[in-house]
Protein backbone atom coordinates (compact mmCIF):
# COMPACT_ATOMS: atom_id res chain seq x y z
CA UNK A 1 0.00 0.00 0.00
CA UNK A 2 1.23 3.51 -1.04
CA UNK A 3 2.32 5.48 2.09
CA UNK A 4 0.84 9.03 0.92
CA UNK A 5 -2.72 7.19 -0.55
CA UNK A 6 -4.81 4.03 -0.10
CA UNK A 7 -6.43 4.94 -4.03
CA UNK A 8 -5.56 6.41 -7.04
CA UNK A 9 -6.03 9.64 -7.00
CA UNK A 10 -7.87 11.30 -9.98
CA UNK A 11 -5.07 13.69 -10.87
CA UNK A 12 -1.04 13.53 -10.19
CA UNK A 13 0.48 16.70 -10.29
CA UNK A 14 3.79 16.60 -11.85
CA UNK A 15 6.59 19.25 -10.75
CA UNK A 16 10.90 18.65 -11.59
CA UNK A 17 12.70 21.08 -10.12
CA UNK A 18 16.72 22.27 -9.75
CA UNK A 19 17.37 24.70 -7.31
CA UNK A 20 13.82 26.48 -7.65
CA UNK A 21 14.62 27.57 -3.57
CA UNK A 22 13.81 31.25 -4.55
CA UNK A 23 10.11 31.07 -5.16
CA UNK A 24 9.35 27.21 -4.68
CA UNK A 25 7.38 27.97 -1.48
CA UNK A 26 5.27 29.87 -2.86
CA UNK A 27 4.44 27.53 -6.32
CA UNK A 28 3.43 24.65 -4.02
CA UNK A 29 0.97 26.48 -1.69
CA UNK A 30 -0.77 27.20 -4.56
CA UNK A 31 -1.03 24.00 -5.67
CA UNK A 32 -1.96 22.61 -2.21
CA UNK A 33 -4.80 25.56 -1.68
CA UNK A 34 -6.50 24.22 -4.74
CA UNK A 35 -10.69 23.98 -4.66
CA UNK A 36 -10.21 20.32 -6.17
CA UNK A 37 -8.38 17.87 -3.38
CA UNK A 38 -8.19 14.71 -4.78
CA UNK A 39 -4.90 14.45 -6.05
CA UNK A 40 -1.13 13.41 -5.05
CA UNK A 41 1.87 15.91 -5.91
CA UNK A 42 4.83 14.01 -7.21
CA UNK A 43 8.37 16.60 -7.59
CA UNK A 44 11.69 15.26 -9.04
CA UNK A 45 14.16 17.06 -7.32
CA UNK A 46 16.59 16.92 -10.22
CA UNK A 47 20.15 17.68 -8.33
CA UNK A 48 19.42 20.79 -6.60
CA UNK A 49 22.36 22.28 -4.52
CA UNK A 50 20.05 25.28 -2.73
CA UNK A 51 17.48 24.94 -0.10
CA UNK A 52 15.51 23.08 -2.39
CA UNK A 53 15.57 20.01 -1.25
CA UNK A 54 14.83 21.54 2.50
CA UNK A 55 12.19 22.71 1.81
CA UNK A 56 10.26 20.07 -0.30
CA UNK A 57 11.32 17.68 2.40
CA UNK A 58 9.42 20.18 4.90
CA UNK A 59 6.41 19.82 2.54
CA UNK A 60 6.13 16.22 2.03
CA UNK A 61 6.19 15.76 5.85
CA UNK A 62 3.25 18.14 6.01
CA UNK A 63 0.70 16.69 3.79
CA UNK A 64 0.57 13.54 2.28
CA UNK A 65 -0.59 14.25 -0.82
CA UNK A 66 3.17 15.12 -1.74
CA UNK A 67 5.58 12.49 -3.16
CA UNK A 68 9.11 14.16 -3.41
CA UNK A 69 11.97 12.02 -4.86
CA UNK A 70 15.74 13.40 -4.80
CA UNK A 71 17.65 12.25 -7.87
CA UNK A 72 21.33 13.42 -9.80
CA UNK A 73 21.32 15.82 -12.08
CA UNK A 74 19.38 14.58 -15.04
CA UNK A 75 17.53 17.32 -16.56
CA UNK A 76 14.23 18.76 -17.28
CA UNK A 77 12.98 15.71 -19.83
CA UNK A 78 14.51 12.70 -17.88
CA UNK A 79 12.92 14.41 -14.37
CA UNK A 80 9.32 15.13 -16.10
CA UNK A 81 9.47 11.07 -17.33
CA UNK A 82 10.38 9.75 -14.13
CA UNK A 83 7.40 11.97 -12.62
CA UNK A 84 4.75 10.96 -15.29
CA UNK A 85 5.91 7.16 -15.09
CA UNK A 86 4.92 7.26 -11.28
CA UNK A 87 1.92 9.21 -11.51
CA UNK A 88 -1.13 7.06 -10.57
CA UNK A 89 -3.62 9.51 -11.54
CA UNK A 90 -6.25 9.56 -14.69
CA UNK A 91 -4.72 12.92 -15.38
CA UNK A 92 -1.67 14.18 -15.09
CA UNK A 93 -1.24 18.47 -14.49
CA UNK A 94 1.85 20.29 -15.08
CA UNK A 95 3.09 22.37 -12.59
CA UNK A 96 6.67 24.53 -12.96
CA UNK A 97 8.65 25.68 -9.42
CA UNK A 98 8.20 29.45 -10.38
CA UNK A 99 4.35 29.72 -11.40
CA UNK A 100 1.48 30.22 -9.57
CA UNK A 101 -2.06 28.25 -9.92
CA UNK A 102 -5.17 30.09 -9.34
CA UNK A 103 -7.46 28.07 -6.31
CA UNK A 104 -9.74 27.16 -9.20
CA UNK A 105 -7.21 25.84 -11.85
CA UNK A 106 -7.98 22.21 -11.26
CA UNK A 107 -12.03 22.21 -10.58
CA UNK A 108 -12.13 23.99 -14.17
CA UNK A 109 -9.74 21.38 -16.12
CA UNK A 110 -11.05 18.07 -14.72
CA UNK A 111 -14.45 19.07 -15.39
CA UNK A 112 -13.33 20.31 -19.11
CA UNK A 113 -11.93 16.87 -19.65
CA UNK A 114 -14.44 14.93 -17.96
CA UNK A 115 -16.88 16.57 -19.90
CA UNK A 116 -14.71 16.11 -23.10
CA UNK A 117 -13.97 12.63 -23.84
CA UNK A 118 -12.20 13.72 -27.14
CA UNK A 119 -9.92 15.84 -25.27
CA UNK A 120 -6.51 14.37 -24.60
CA UNK A 121 -5.40 18.01 -22.95
CA UNK A 122 -6.27 21.26 -22.00
CA UNK A 123 -4.54 24.59 -20.88
CA UNK A 124 -5.53 27.97 -20.01
CA UNK A 125 -4.66 31.50 -20.50
CA UNK A 126 -2.16 32.65 -18.14
CA UNK A 127 -0.60 36.56 -16.48
CA UNK A 128 2.40 36.82 -16.73
CA UNK A 129 4.17 37.74 -13.28
CA UNK A 130 7.43 39.16 -12.24
CA UNK A 131 9.89 41.13 -14.07
CA UNK A 132 6.82 41.65 -16.94
CA UNK A 133 3.79 42.49 -15.06
CA UNK A 134 -0.15 42.45 -16.12
CA UNK A 135 -0.15 40.89 -19.53
CA UNK A 136 -2.36 37.75 -20.45
CA UNK A 137 -1.15 36.01 -23.13
CA UNK A 138 -5.35 34.85 -24.25
CA UNK A 139 -4.07 31.30 -26.52
CA UNK A 140 -6.78 30.24 -28.81
CA UNK A 141 -9.42 27.80 -27.20
CA UNK A 142 -10.90 25.62 -30.18
CA UNK A 143 -9.23 22.24 -31.40
CA UNK A 144 -9.11 22.84 -35.09
CA UNK A 145 -7.58 26.20 -34.36
CA UNK A 146 -5.45 24.82 -32.20
CA UNK A 147 -3.77 22.30 -34.49
CA UNK A 148 -3.25 24.37 -37.42
CA UNK A 149 -1.28 26.77 -35.09
CA UNK A 150 0.77 23.85 -34.11
CA UNK A 151 2.82 24.20 -37.61
CA UNK A 152 4.25 27.79 -36.50
CA UNK A 153 4.43 27.19 -32.62
CA UNK A 154 3.35 26.08 -29.11
CA UNK A 155 -0.22 27.07 -28.30
CA UNK A 156 -0.40 25.37 -25.15
CA UNK A 157 1.29 27.01 -22.13
CA UNK A 158 3.35 23.61 -20.43
CA UNK A 159 2.60 24.49 -16.92
CA UNK A 160 -1.44 24.95 -17.54
CA UNK A 161 -1.90 21.37 -19.48
CA UNK A 162 -3.74 18.63 -17.60
CA UNK A 163 -3.44 15.58 -19.57
CA UNK A 164 -4.90 12.02 -19.93
CA UNK A 165 -1.91 9.88 -18.38
CA UNK A 166 -2.76 7.18 -21.17
CA UNK A 167 -2.93 10.08 -23.98
CA UNK A 168 0.63 11.04 -22.76
CA UNK A 169 2.17 7.20 -22.36
CA UNK A 170 0.62 6.50 -25.84
CA UNK A 171 3.28 8.99 -27.64
CA UNK A 172 5.81 7.87 -25.15
CA UNK A 173 5.95 10.90 -23.06
CA UNK A 174 8.41 13.60 -22.82
CA UNK A 175 11.22 13.63 -26.03
CA UNK A 176 14.63 13.36 -23.66
CA UNK A 177 16.58 14.60 -27.11
CA UNK A 178 14.54 17.97 -26.70
CA UNK A 179 16.36 20.34 -24.15
CA UNK A 180 14.57 23.95 -25.57
CA UNK A 181 11.05 22.48 -26.58
CA UNK A 182 9.66 19.27 -24.71
CA UNK A 183 6.24 21.27 -24.42
CA UNK A 184 6.35 21.66 -28.19
CA UNK A 185 7.29 18.38 -29.41
CA UNK A 186 5.23 16.56 -27.20
CA UNK A 187 2.14 18.53 -28.20
CA UNK A 188 3.03 18.26 -31.95
CA UNK A 189 2.76 14.20 -31.38
CA UNK A 190 -0.01 14.70 -29.13
CA UNK A 191 -2.36 16.52 -31.81
CA UNK A 192 -1.74 14.13 -34.53
CA UNK A 193 -3.24 10.97 -32.68
CA UNK A 194 -5.66 13.69 -30.22
CA UNK A 195 -7.71 16.85 -29.65
CA UNK A 196 -6.23 19.65 -27.27
CA UNK A 197 -8.65 22.76 -25.97
CA UNK A 198 -7.60 25.99 -23.81
CA UNK A 199 -9.85 26.67 -21.40
CA UNK A 200 -10.20 30.89 -22.42
CA UNK A 201 -9.21 32.01 -19.13
CA UNK A 202 -6.43 32.61 -16.22
CA UNK A 203 -6.05 29.85 -14.61
CA UNK A 204 -2.25 30.36 -13.97
CA UNK A 205 -0.16 32.82 -13.18
CA UNK A 206 3.74 32.69 -15.27
CA UNK A 207 6.09 34.18 -13.58
CA UNK A 208 8.98 36.10 -15.77
CA UNK A 209 12.67 36.13 -14.78
CA UNK A 210 16.11 36.55 -15.55
CA UNK A 211 17.29 33.01 -14.68
CA UNK A 212 14.16 30.66 -15.87
CA UNK A 213 16.21 28.34 -18.47
CA UNK A 214 14.29 29.64 -21.53
CA UNK A 215 16.22 32.85 -21.06
CA UNK A 216 19.80 31.38 -21.07
CA UNK A 217 19.27 28.47 -23.38
CA UNK A 218 20.89 28.69 -26.35
CA UNK A 219 18.72 30.52 -29.39
CA UNK A 220 20.48 28.75 -32.42
CA UNK A 221 19.35 25.53 -30.15
CA UNK A 222 16.06 26.15 -29.97
CA UNK A 223 15.49 27.90 -33.38
CA UNK A 224 17.00 24.40 -34.65
CA UNK A 225 14.29 22.54 -32.45
CA UNK A 226 11.51 24.26 -33.65
CA UNK A 227 12.24 23.94 -37.17
CA UNK A 228 12.85 20.03 -36.85
CA UNK A 229 9.31 20.07 -35.02
CA UNK A 230 7.70 21.77 -37.56
CA UNK A 231 9.64 19.80 -40.19
CA UNK A 232 7.71 16.44 -39.27
CA UNK A 233 4.18 18.46 -39.39
CA UNK A 234 4.86 19.79 -42.99
CA UNK A 235 5.84 16.63 -43.66
CA UNK A 236 2.88 14.81 -42.23
CA UNK A 237 1.03 17.45 -44.58
CA UNK A 238 2.88 16.25 -48.09
CA UNK A 239 5.36 18.53 -48.38
CA UNK A 240 9.19 18.10 -48.59
CA UNK A 241 10.45 21.70 -47.50
CA UNK A 242 14.06 22.59 -48.20
CA UNK A 243 16.23 24.40 -45.88
CA UNK A 244 15.38 27.55 -47.53
CA UNK A 245 11.56 26.21 -47.02
CA UNK A 246 12.11 26.05 -43.31
CA UNK A 247 14.43 29.22 -42.69
CA UNK A 248 10.75 31.17 -44.26
CA UNK A 249 8.37 28.88 -41.84
CA UNK A 250 10.84 29.57 -39.28
CA UNK A 251 10.69 33.60 -39.74
CA UNK A 252 6.89 33.10 -40.13
CA UNK A 253 6.61 31.56 -37.34
CA UNK A 254 8.35 34.02 -35.01
CA UNK A 255 8.07 37.63 -36.83
CA UNK A 256 5.12 38.79 -34.42
CA UNK A 257 7.83 38.61 -31.65
CA UNK A 258 9.18 41.99 -31.50
CA UNK A 259 13.10 41.26 -30.47
CA UNK A 260 12.66 38.52 -33.56
CA UNK A 261 16.06 39.29 -36.01
CA UNK A 262 14.43 39.82 -39.17
CA UNK A 263 16.28 41.70 -42.30
CA UNK A 264 13.21 42.29 -44.34
CA UNK A 265 13.00 42.72 -48.26
CA UNK A 266 10.65 42.99 -50.75
CA UNK A 267 11.75 38.90 -52.26
CA UNK A 268 11.41 37.39 -48.97
CA UNK A 269 7.76 38.40 -48.64
CA UNK A 270 6.97 37.20 -51.77
CA UNK A 271 9.00 33.79 -50.72
CA UNK A 272 6.77 33.28 -47.55
CA UNK A 273 3.19 34.41 -49.25
CA UNK A 274 4.33 31.32 -52.10
CA UNK A 275 5.23 29.33 -49.39
CA UNK A 276 1.61 29.56 -46.98
CA UNK A 277 0.08 28.68 -50.53
CA UNK A 278 2.01 25.68 -51.19
CA UNK A 279 0.56 24.78 -46.99
CA UNK A 280 -3.12 25.85 -48.31
CA UNK A 281 -2.84 23.83 -51.30
CA UNK A 282 -0.92 20.30 -49.75
CA UNK A 283 -3.88 20.61 -47.04
CA UNK A 284 -6.26 20.89 -49.88
CA UNK A 285 -5.22 17.38 -51.00
CA UNK A 286 -4.59 15.80 -47.81
CA UNK A 287 -7.21 17.32 -45.85
CA UNK A 288 -5.48 16.73 -42.48
CA UNK A 289 -6.65 20.58 -41.15
CA UNK A 290 -10.27 22.38 -40.64
CA UNK A 291 -9.76 24.71 -44.64
CA UNK A 292 -11.36 27.15 -42.31
CA UNK A 293 -9.04 27.18 -39.20
CA UNK A 294 -6.05 26.69 -41.45
CA UNK A 295 -6.77 29.57 -43.70
CA UNK A 296 -7.23 31.94 -40.38
CA UNK A 297 -4.05 31.00 -38.68
CA UNK A 298 -2.29 31.33 -42.30
CA UNK A 299 -3.48 34.78 -42.79
CA UNK A 300 -2.38 35.13 -38.91
CA UNK A 301 0.93 34.65 -39.74
CA UNK A 302 0.94 36.71 -42.89
CA UNK A 303 -0.11 39.51 -40.99
CA UNK A 304 2.57 39.55 -38.55
CA UNK A 305 5.02 38.64 -40.85
CA UNK A 306 4.20 41.69 -43.13
CA UNK A 307 3.99 43.66 -40.46
CA UNK A 308 7.64 43.34 -39.45
CA UNK A 309 8.92 43.76 -42.78
CA UNK A 310 7.77 47.84 -42.70
CA UNK A 311 11.08 48.74 -42.62
CA UNK A 312 10.86 48.43 -46.23
CA UNK A 313 8.52 50.74 -46.71
CA UNK A 314 5.26 51.43 -48.61
CA UNK A 315 5.74 47.74 -50.54
CA UNK A 316 5.54 46.01 -47.14
CA UNK A 317 1.60 47.36 -47.24
CA UNK A 318 1.57 46.75 -50.82
CA UNK A 319 2.52 43.21 -50.97
CA UNK A 320 0.11 42.06 -47.88
CA UNK A 321 -3.04 43.51 -49.27
CA UNK A 322 -3.09 42.13 -52.76
CA UNK A 323 -2.30 38.55 -51.16
CA UNK A 324 -5.30 36.03 -51.04
CA UNK A 325 -4.00 36.04 -47.53
CA UNK A 326 -5.29 39.61 -46.21
CA UNK A 327 -8.33 38.16 -47.09
CA UNK A 328 -8.50 35.40 -44.53
CA UNK A 329 -7.80 37.30 -41.62
CA UNK A 330 -9.87 39.25 -39.16
CA UNK A 331 -7.19 42.09 -38.98
CA UNK A 332 -9.10 45.20 -37.75
CA UNK A 333 -9.18 48.93 -39.56
CA UNK A 334 -6.80 50.13 -36.73
CA UNK A 335 -4.28 47.53 -37.26
CA UNK A 336 -4.46 48.58 -41.07
CA UNK A 337 -3.69 51.99 -39.92
CA UNK A 338 -1.07 51.49 -38.24
CA UNK A 339 0.42 48.87 -40.97
CA UNK A 340 0.12 51.70 -43.63
CA UNK A 341 1.51 54.51 -41.21
CA UNK A 342 4.45 52.15 -40.58
CA UNK A 343 4.80 50.94 -43.90
CA UNK A 344 5.12 54.98 -44.98
CA UNK A 345 7.34 55.91 -42.32
CA UNK A 346 9.51 53.07 -43.05
CA UNK A 347 9.02 51.78 -39.12
CA UNK A 348 11.66 48.87 -38.19
CA UNK A 349 9.29 46.69 -35.64
CA UNK A 350 12.74 44.54 -34.59
CA UNK A 351 14.53 48.46 -33.54
CA UNK A 352 11.90 49.88 -32.87
CA UNK A 353 12.68 53.08 -34.54
CA UNK A 354 11.10 55.36 -36.98
CA UNK A 355 13.07 56.00 -40.47
CA UNK A 356 11.48 59.36 -41.68
CA UNK A 357 12.20 59.24 -44.81
CA UNK A 358 10.36 56.95 -47.73
CA UNK A 359 12.15 55.28 -49.82
CA UNK A 360 16.00 54.62 -50.41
Amino acid sequence: MNKHFETKPKISVVMAVHNGAAYLDQSIRSILTQTFFDFEFIIIDDGSTDETGTILDRFENADRRIRVFHENKEGLCPSLNKGCNLARGEYIARMDADDISLPMRFARQCRFLDGHPDVAMCGSWVKKIGRSIGNVWRFPAESDVISCRMLFANPVAHPTAMIRKSALSEIGFYDEDCLCTEDYACWAKLVEKRKIANIPEVLLKYRIHSSQKGRSDSDEIRKREYKRIQALQLRRLGLSPTAVDMDVHYLLSVARIATTSVHPNLELMKSAGEWLLRIRQSNERTQIYSEHALLSTLALYWYFFCRSCTAVGPGAWDIYRRSWLCRGGSVNGLQKAAFIAKSVLRYDVNNRQYFLKVGD
